[in-house]
């Protein structure tokens, strides 16, 4: 099972509290067991720090979500100057409650009930795979809790049930493995805790494999492995070639539809386009906007302009060439946007110029 972190832990309050198996178990701090730790003012702003703490994570992560589809030194440059787009601070604001109510507060719950990922790698495991295990055969039977119970054929486990007491899914790990244990191997530091106390080795509980349990031998490199490798590998490479063939500009070209084109007196034929472009890049750009498809084509208005990091615009552009040159009512004609600071930053689009044949 993955081991996932709950947002609590990342906090201050870890080092504040001693999360160690004692104190999960007393609901107190080890150095002052026995006593309460703290006055009521001073729980009060604990509290206050360790939600603003569960806040602060959010709100990085919320960001940090956002930063995977707008460049991320803008968003935040736009936050602290108050002028992030709406949909920008929407989106931020909800991964950030989406954050704070799931990692805060449902916790360990997310991991139960919603997460999918105990579902399926529980499938991808066999009999080699590492994982959190109670070794039955050297600690049944269990001793109990009394002296007199306890005999020479007792295993080591004297049933304390203090590996069920911090496990933050409630789960007995000497029922056997389950699709509830996060790997958080906090049952493996509190059973080492109890056998270093009672002069047993440590690891009755601990990241073993089945066959490792029956003493026999464990490979690391099998085919099941071997094909996860691979198929980890092939994904890695098509995530990199993407990424290198992604071309940080995003353009939309729609032609006119209220005029389908224009006759001149001097026997050209104008069609109207909204270019819409935007600069998903980290850096300021300057474009180049050219056309090709008919003899004599041409541009009119600017064919040079500039965009800021994820700034986006919208052009009217006007592509004029001459009426003989049309053979018929709709001629394929190609649109050319080029980055002149870095020509690999291009795109061209496809659109059509209609027109009529008759001379």
């Amino acid at each position: 099972m993955t081991q996932r972190i709950p947002l609590q832990d990342l906090t201050s309050d870890a080092a504040v509290e001693h999360h160690s198996p004692q104190a999960k178990t007393t609901g107190r701090s080890p150095s002052t067991s026995g006593h309460i730790y703290v006055r009521e003012i001073q729980g009060f702003f604990q509290r206050i720090r360790r939600y603003s703490n569960w806040l602060l994570i959010a709100l990085v992560t919320g960001v940090t979500f956002v930063g995977y589809v707008t460049p991320v030194g803008g968003l935040v440059r736009d936050l602290f100057s108050l002028e992030a787009h709406p949909w920008a601070l929407f989106w931020i604001g909800f991964f950030t409650l989406f954050t704070y109510l799931n990692a805060g507060w449902l916790r360990h719950q997310v991991c139960l009930h919603m997460c999918p990922y105990a579902r399926f790698q529980s499938a991808m495991f066999d009999s080699h795979t590492l994982i959190v295990s109670y070794d039955s055969a050297r600690g049944e039977p269990r001793r109990g809790h009394r002296k007199e119970v306890a005999e020479a054929a007792a295993g080591d486990c004297i049933d304390c049930e203090l590996c069920v007491q911090v496990c933050p899914t409630g789960i007995d790990i000497r029922d056997g493995l389950q699709y509830e244990c996060i790997g958080c191997a906090a049952c493996i530091d509190a059973c080492d805790s109890v056998m270093a106390r009672i002069d047993k080795p440590l690891g009755l509980i601990r990241y073993t494999t089945e066959r490792a349990l029956e003493g026999k031998p464990t490979r690391f490199w099998r085919p099941q492995l071997l094909a996860y490798m691979a198929a980890l590998f092939s994904m890695v490479v098509l995530l990199i070639g993407f990424l290198n063939a992604r071309v940080p500009m995003d353009v939309e070209v729609v032609r006119d539809r209220q005029t389908l084109f224009e006759s001149t007196a001097e026997g050209r034929i104008i069609n109207y386009y909204t270019v819409t472009l935007r600069n998903q890049d980290t850096k300021e750009h300057q474009y180049a906007l050219s056309a090709t498809g008919l003899p004599g084509l041409r541009l009119q208005g600017a064919d040079t302009f500039v965009l800021a990091a994820n700034e986006t615009r919208q052009l009217r552009v006007a592509l004029n060439a001459d009426a003989s040159a049309l053979t018929q009512p709709s001629h394929p004609v190609v649109l050319h946007i080029a980055a002149l600071d870095e020509p690999s930053i291009s795109s061209n689009i496809e659109t059509r110029f209609l027109g009529s044949t008759r001379q």
